[in-house]
């Protein structure tokens, strides 16, 4: 009975076990005893006894759970463990892949990056200027498009040599490419070789870069907003005219990117040199693009006088300025205080000085970068480089002066007009040293170049043998020896008729230069001048000698007419007069 009355109460004792809650000092606590129908148990020794068992199970099974969860914990904490062991692992092997994958790349993958952007830029460029090309420039033959009254007078204008442009950079564009895939620091000998084409192209441009921008942005602007709207096109008319200039003066700015990367290369030799001449060059092109864009905002020229046939700008700026009556007379010049001088902007130009007053325009917008292209010159005077005479420092009659002392003021330069019926002497105040000297080496460099130009045409022998640095006494032993050397062929009687040439004599031979080729003629003679000497030292005796020295001479004034800055009747005149006294 007893043992029957154990077995019951041992259903609730496991019950009770597998109930256990624990509280925080994980000591089993058991359940409500009403709840498994032990509230009226009889206290006798059996259920005491029971009662204890019970007590030794819980801690047991307390126990138990206590070292399963711990278990458990370690497993967690190990798998834990061993998945960041993976990823660790993962990580390193994604690193070194990366850096096998660096370390494969070509030493020169970052100048190779800077090259392409060059390439991707200018590709960008040309879809630019196509786009103007073929959307824009045909509206003026399109039978279902409408101009304003006058606009298709001036269509040329806002464009005008906008094709050149499109076909100079598709050439440039083809050209990148196949030089980037054969050899990439070839790219920059692309750009110096257009040198002087781009410089061509971007002074043209920019001489109508401002009537382009009256005629399009505020004459006819509301047809062109229209015309923007309907090809649906995001940049407007001032945009698309801006295009040229910023792209001229964005070419230095990735041009240095490129030599940075090939500093850190270690790139030296013929490839270093041409990126560096060509950094020179994208430097030097928005200088004279700007100048150019500047000297386009005189007004009032007189008829025949473009900004762009005058040559480069060598030097411009706003000077005080007083004209006086020529000619240029230290005995009867007025004293400096008894000069009246005005603000003057002057551009020195290679064939022309052009005298301006500044006139500024009341259409400057606050914060355009573009607000100093407002400024408007009224045309004054002129001077032909021809026709100038310098004077480096400015000498007047004491007479005149308050201070008998004081008879020339160092820090004033003149210029003096030759020209027949000007009889001017401009009187220039550079206010300070740095100014002065500045404005003094372009003036007297450009009046030696004269010099020696009219000294070439009046005596070309002689011209040659002065630039090239051939002594006198040579060309002097070199004429008396043909000279002998003819006299004694005619003694002799072989003198050839037939060829027209003389027999030269073996002193004769000696003495004179040997002619040269194309090739030595173009690398020891850049200029003109150089070539009308290299054409006199190449140049013969007889009737065939006349027509190449004629022929010569003539390309020589071709080339100085646009070099040189002189006036051409009187050159030819010179050249006219050096012709006949030229022996037949």
């Amino acid at each position: 009975m007893i043992a029957e009355e154990h077995r019951t109460q041992e259903t609730p004792v496991g019950s009770l076990l597998s109930n256990i809650n624990s509280d925080g000092d994980g000591v089993g606590v058991p359940a409500d005893p009403g709840e498994f129908g032990l509230a009226d148990a009889p206290p006798n020794g059996a259920a005491a006894c029971g009662s204890a068992t019970e007590e030794e199970d819980a801690t047991d099974a307390t126990d138990a759970a206590a070292a399963a969860a711990v278990e458990e914990a370690v497993a967690i904490a190990e798998a834990a463990a061993a998945a960041a062991a993976e990823e660790a692992e993962a990580a390193a092997k994604a690193a070194e892949a990366a850096e096998a994958a660096s370390s494969s790349d070509p030493p020169n993958m970052k100048r190779r990056h800077a090259i392409y952007e060059i390439i991707d830029s200018e590709e960008s460029y040309v879809n630019k200027l196509r786009f103007i090309a073929e959307k824009y420039i045909p509206l003026k033959d399109d039978p279902d498009v409408t101009l304003p009254p006058d606009l298709e007078e001036k269509w040329s204008i806002i464009w005008g040599n906008w094709w050149r442009l499109l076909e100079g950079h598709e050439e440039i564009l083809a050209k990148l490419k196949q030089a980037y895939e054969t050899d990439l620091d070839t790219v920059a000998n692309v750009f110096i070789a257009k040198e002087r084409h781009m410089t061509s192209w971007y002074s043209k441009y920019c001489e109508n870069h401002r009537k382009a921008q009256h005629i399009a942005c505020d004459q006819y602007r509301d047809f062109f907003e229209q015309v923007r709207q309907t090809l649906r096109d995001k940049e407007d008319m001032n945009s698309h005219l801006m295009n040229p200039v910023q792209r001229c003066m964005r070419y230095s700015l990735l041009v240095g990117t490129v030599i940075e990367k090939a500093r850190k290369d270690g790139l030296q030799g013929p490839g270093m040199a041409g990126w560096e001449r060509m950094l020179e060059i994208m430097r030097e092109l928005p200088m004279k693009t700007e100048s150019i864009m500047e000297a386009s905002r005189i007004d009032n020229l007189e008829t025949g006088i473009r900004v762009t046939s005058l040559g480069q700008v060598r030097i411009k700026g706003v000077l005080r300025l007083s004209v006086i009556n020529g000619p240029y007379d230290p005995s009867s010049n007025p004293a400096p205080s008894q000069l009246k001088f005005e603000q003057r902007k002057i551009f020195l130009f290679d064939q022309m000085m052009l005298v301006t007053e500044v006139k500024r325009s009341g259409k400057v917008k606050a914060g355009d970068q573009f607000s100093s292209m407002q400024t408007i010159y009224i045309y004054r005077s002129k001077v032909k480089m021809n026709n100038m005479r310098y004077f480096s420092s400015y000498k007047y009659s004491a007479a005149t002066s308050s201070n008998p002392a004081d008879e020339e003021d160092e820090l004033l330069f003149c210029v003096f007009d030759t020209t027949p019926g000007a009889n001017v002497v401009y009187v220039f105040d550079p206010v300070d040293t740095t100014t002065r000297t500045k404005w003094v080496v372009e003036l007297r460099q450009m009046e030696k170049q004269q010099m020696d130009f009219l000294k070439i045409l009046q005596n070309p022998v002689a011209g040659a043998s002065d630039h090239l640095g051939v002594p006198a006494e040579t060309t002097k032993k070199s004429a008396k020896d043909k000279d002998k050397g003819r006299s004694d062929s005619r003694k002799k009687g072989k003198l050839s008729f037939v060829t027209g040439k003389s027999r030269k004599s073996r002193a004769e031979t000696e003495a004179l230069p040997r002619p040269q080729t194309s090739r030595e003629r173009k690398n020891s003679c850049p200029d003109a001048e150089a070539a009308a000497a290299a054409a006199a030292a190449a140049g013969g005796t007889g009737d065939d000698a006349l027509d190449r020295s004629n022929k010569e001479l003539k390309k020589v004034h071709s080339e100085m007419a646009s070099s040189c800055n002189y006036d051409q009747e009187a050159a030819q005149a010179v050249a006219s007069a050096s012709l006949r006294r030229s022996p037949a």
